[in-house]
């Protein structure tokens, strides 16, 4: 699944979840990760 990728966008929307709970994501569809190997960017 997705979920074991750790750098799958969904598991990174998951992480700052449970990082930030106070923080609302409105619409995950518009949540962009970028990642070159080394960084992830969100």
């Amino acid at each position: 699944t997705s979920l074991d990728n750790p750098f799958s966008r969904e598991n990174i929307i998951e992480k700052r979840r449970q990082a930030f709970p106070m923080m609302i994501i409105i619409n995950e569809q518009l949540v962009n990760v970028k990642n070159d190997g080394e960084i992830t960017e969100i």
